[in-house]
């Protein structure tokens, strides 16, 4: 019967090969604990391997001028002293000190030091916003015509700074090499092909949604601490659904096809949320200013 020695799929798998993988999963542990960090405000752990600092904000740079560049060719980026743009860009300095202040978050600050928070305002029917690494933020007039009041805009820009505190683009690029890494190896050592889309299904849509969750947490906390009234991110959220359902004219996508949330779920934990919001702004800014109430030039 000696015939049948290290023969079949687990064949090769002997002397040396054990070896050489044990060896591997071994440095590869000992790499994810150094590369450990944890999130502020959640206190969720997270290993950022693979992808660099330096690589993070090139990334950064190379979208936001990508995206600078064209809606320059198209005329729909806002100038400097358009409204608009002045109160996206004075919200989010306010917010980006306090995300970068020890006093006010706990934890790994280095990637938040020595940013350039830049800030474009696209002219857009699209109710949207995003942020890149290294503190790039675009906004979508479409957004901000929704908005009546200058604290809902920070509930928009507080959110996007969360993104780049929590370093959700490295942790997103980290975990996508890995699964790069995975994918090698069991095609190489099994035939095994991993379709791109049960991974997407399985993990990039499930974490993108996390993401936005864990952004709307910490942003709620932020915008507190730069004494922006945290009442207005519900607000915000509750007038971003009614416009998301407009648009929809009647389709519904699953939850689990969507990049994002279901923005009246993200309601729901942001209004859970909101003593400890509520807490965390009396404590730093006192009782609430007339100036909530009122709108701001822009509007």
């Amino acid at each position: 019967y000696t015939h049948f020695e290290r023969r079949g799929t687990f064949g090769w798998f002997t002397g040396w090969a054990r070896w050489v993988v044990g060896g591997s999963t071994a440095a590869l542990g000992l790499y994810y604990l150094s590369c450990l960090e944890t999130v502020p405000f959640t206190g969720r752990r997270h290993s950022l391997m693979f992808v660099s600092r330096s690589q993070e904000l090139a990334m950064g740079r190379t979208v936001f001028e990508m995206e600078r560049e064209q809606a320059a060719a198209t005329r729909t980026l806002l100038p400097d002293r358009h409204p608009y743009s002045r109160l996206v860009h004075s919200v989010g300095v306010r917010v980006a000190a306090v995300a970068g202040n020890a006093d006010v978050v706990s934890g790994r600050l280095d990637h938040m030091q020595g940013l350039n928070w830049e800030y474009a305002v696209v002219q857009s029917s699209t109710p949207n916003a995003f942020v890149v690494p290294g503190g790039k933020v675009v906004v979508y007039t479409g957004l901000l015509d929704l908005l009546s009041s200058e604290d809902e805009v920070a509930a928009i820009i507080a959110h996007e700074t969360a993104h780049v505190l929590a370093r959700h683009h490295a942790e997103k690029m980290s975990t996508m090499n890995v699964f790069a890494l995975w994918r090698m190896f069991l095609y190489a050592a099994f035939g095994i092909s991993v379709p791109t889309s049960l991974l997407l299904l399985g993990f990039g849509l499930p974490y993108s949604r996390q993401a936005e969750y864990e952004a709307d947490a910490i942003g709620l906390r932020l915008m507190s601490a730069a004494c922006y009234d945290p009442l207005a991110c519900p607000s915000m959220l509750t007038k971003l659904a009614a416009k998301e359902k407009q648009l929809s004219a009647g389709r519904h996508v699953p939850e689990f096809l969507r990049t994002h949330p279901l923005t009246n779920a993200r309601v729901e934990k942001v209004r859970k949320a909101l003593p400890e919001a509520a807490a965390e702004y009396q404590r730093r800014c006192g009782a609430p200013r007339a100036a909530f109430a009122g709108a701001s030039a822009a509007f």
